[in-house]
This record gives structure tokens, sequence and C-alpha cells, in this order.
């Protein structure tokens, strides 16, 4: 019988190297003489066996990766068929109606044509971003900015389009200034913000914060919406990945949105970090980029854009719609309650119905100019401590002499800051000279 095995022995130089042995009996006439032992060095062999497993095992996870990555492009092709399809069809039942001639189905139908083609602009911008960022081609046109301004301009749009009309939002926005690119900087925050609300039921809540730790400038979205499963949690930010795959696409959306956020939070030198206790426990997405001090020659805000301070009720007249719904949507992030009007002899009745605490008023009003509007505000209520605050397009010495002749607190030239508005609101320790 001949034993066969493996071992590592200790060489004479101070090694193991590993051998192969083989020890046959030596037998004559029936009787054991001795052993014949074979000793074989055989670690280049082990080695060489070693590495083949190491490059079949790397070849089997490449393919596994490669069939992976197939798959997720075969979905993400059939997905954004899907959502091209939703908005043509649209834009093709609406353009069918313009055919008819009732008013009220052209105006329905040209609404339908421009928020549709709204929404395929964003898809193709999306896609566009996302070959740019992974060929490297944007380049960021980078300057100072306070990045709590970038996000409440942002919401305020969001707010303005209608997007955001069907959940709670709230704000704590602390001045803090970054090195960036705004349109950039715009888009991470849309996207943060578009897919909080695209996975959070109607009702639901989401806060925005912007604050400052240490180094860094922190911009956080938290909602209270259906969460990330632990096993998506790692891949959200990997491009075309998204937690819902079901043939309803409750939730739509090219799932590269999470991508761009991720590759231009590190184009800017920053972090992009998501967390979740699962399933329907919400969700908070945190962007850390690099601080930098308030910029020379900069006033910093006498009050943060945030929601901490008190609330008060906010008459706004103003006649152009887009502007006085970016105005409204400032104030209403804030926390104030506004009511709207869009002329002067409306917006004196409201003035007279609703006693609201501070009026922002644009001068060249329909029917009664913002002038004459102040005018009537102070005769008719001469007791009554409201903050009047003028709106206009003219900066001049006497532009502002003849706004405060005519009873306004205060005079704000177009297009009018947002951090100067909630300043100016907030502030009423001054409108008592008018009463009496």
């Amino acid at each position: 019988t001949t034993w066969h095995g493996q071992d590592a022995l200790l060489h004479k130089d101070g090694h193991f190297c590993d051998v192969a042995y083989a020890a046959s009996p030596l037998v004559a006439a029936g009787i054991a003489l001795g052993a014949v032992i074979e000793v074989r060095d055989v670690t280049i062999e082990k080695s060489l066996e070693a590495a083949r497993r190491a490059l079949l095992e790397n070849e089997q996870r490449a393919r596994s990766e490669a069939e992976a990555s197939n798959r997720a492009k075969d979905e993400f092709l059939a997905m954004l068929g899907h959502e091209l399809r939703n908005p043509l069809a649209a834009i093709t039942n609406a353009s069918h109606l313009l055919g008819h001639r009732r008013g009220d189905q052209l105006a329905e139908a040209r609404a339908v044509i421009q928020r549709q083609s709204a929404h395929l602009a964003r898809l193709v911008d999306d896609l566009l971003d996302a070959a740019r960022v992974a060929s490297g081609k944007i380049v960021l046109a980078q300057g100072p900015l306070d990045l709590a301004e970038v996000v409440s301009r942002t919401l305020a749009t969001l707010n303005a389009s209608g997007r955001s009309q069907r959940h709670r939002i709230s704000v704590n926005l602390e001045p803090t200034w970054v090195l960036g690119d705004e349109t950039r900087l715009e888009q991470i925050v849309t996207n943060l913000a578009t897919n909080a609300l695209r996975y959070t039921p109607a009702g639901g809540h989401i806060e925005f914060g912007v604050t400052s730790e240490d180094n860094d400038a922190v911009l956080t979205v938290t909602d209270s919406g259906i969460g990330i499963p632990t096993e998506i949690l790692p891949h959200v930010f990997d491009l075309f990945v998204q937690g819902d795959r079901g043939l309803e696409r409750a939730h739509g959306g090219l799932g590269i949105g999470l991508t761009l956020v991720k590759r231009l939070t590190e184009l800017h030198g920053g972090t992009a970090h998501a967390s979740s206790e699962g399933t329907d426990r919400g969700s908070t997405f945190t962007i850390r980029l690099p601080r930098i001090s308030v910029p020379g020659g900069h006033r910093q805000p006498m009050l943060p854009l945030n929601n901490a301070f008190e609330k008060r009720r906010v008459l706004l007249i103003e006649d152009n719609g887009d502007a006085r719904a970016m105005l409204r949507t400032i104030l209403e992030l804030a926390g104030h309650v506004v009511t709207e009007r869009p002329d002067g002899p409306s917006g004196l009745t409201a003035a007279l119905d609703v006693r609201p605490d501070v009026a922002l008023i644009d001068l060249g009003l329909p029917g009664l100019n913002g002038y004459d509007v102040a005018r009537g505000i102070r005769d008719s209520m001469p007791d009554y401590p409201i903050k009047l605050i003028a709106i206009t397009g003219y900066e001049q010495p006497q532009d502002r002499l003849q706004a405060l002749q005519a009873g306004f607190d205060a005079h704000l030239v177009k297009p009018v800051e947002p951090d100067s508005v909630l300043r100016e609101v907030a502030d009423t320790s001054h409108v008592s000279q008018h009463a009496g």
C-alpha cells in the first residue's frame, strides 16, 4: 500500500514550502526492510492553482456584474419608454382637442401641453446631464453662494409650479456660504426635493435644512415617506437604481436623479449620504459641501432664513401673477400667512377686511396705484400699526421719498431678494410712527 498526502514543511532556510509526498513499503521475502518516500515541492503548483481559482472567481463576478448591468439597462430602457409615452400620450390627446373650438377645451389642452412638454424637457435634461457627468464634460462656473438662499429660491419655484402643494413643507435655513455653481446647486436641491415629493404620500411632511458643521455646509432633506429598503440603501445613488420596479410604476422617474445629486456634489468637493430606518420609515439625504467664510463686503442677513421668528399676517398686492406667486411662496415657506390681491381696489378692501400685520404693495397697480392704496390704508386705519412695504422698479432718492410721503415704511426695488423681504416682514418695530 502506498500512502499519499500533502503538508507544509519548514525549509532549512527558514521558510515554509508546500510539499506532496508518497510513501511505499520496501519488502523482500515478505519482510519489510524499509520504505521509499518521495517528497516533491508543489509551492509553485499551488500558487498557480490559487491564481486560477481567483481568476475564475473574478470572471464569474465580472459576468454576474455585467448581467446585472445589462438587466439594469434593459429595465431602464423599458422604463424610459414608459415615462416618455405618458407625456407624449397626453400631448397627442391635447393636440387633438385643439381641433375643437370650445374655449375651455382649448385652454385645458394648452395647459396639458405646457405641463407635459416641461416634463419631457426635464427627462431629456436629466439624460443629457447623466451622460455629461459620466464623460467628465460638466464644467462648474463657481462663485461664492449662500446655500440657504439657493434652497429658498428653488423651493419657491417648486411651490409656484404646484408640485409641492399636496405636502407639508418646513424649512430651517441658516445662512451658510459655499463656493459653487448656482445652476448645479439648484439642480441638486431640485432633484432631492423631487425625490422626496415622489416618494412621500400626499399630506406627508418634508423638511429642508441648511446649517454649518465645522468646515462643512450641510444640506438635509428629510421626509416621512415610504423609506428605503435595506437592500436598496447601499445602491440608492447608483445609475438606474429604483426601489419601485412594479408594473404600476406608481412613483415614476428615470432613476438617475440621485446619481446626478451624488456626482454633482462630488464635483463640488462634497459628499452625499442617504439614510433610512426601512420601509415606511421615511428617509434623510445629507449633502456636505466645503464651507467658506462670508465674502468680504457682503452683509450677513439680520435674520436667518427659517421659520423660527414670529408668524405675520401678510397682505400681498401685486398684479403680475408670476411675481405674486414667487413672493407668496417665499413668505409661506417662512411660516407667514398670506392674503393676495391682483389690483389696487381689491387690495385696499382686503387690507380693511383682513387687517394684516404687513402689506407688500406694488406701486404700478391697475385700478388704484400703490401710493393711493397706502394713503387709503393710512386714512382708513389711522390707529392700526400695519407696516407698509413698497415694491417698485424705481430706486432714485425721490422715488423713496415719494413712497415715505404716501405712508410706506420701507421701499424694496425689484427684483426683490428673498432675505430682504423676510427681514422687512419680520421687523415691525418702527411701524408705530404711523399709528395715531
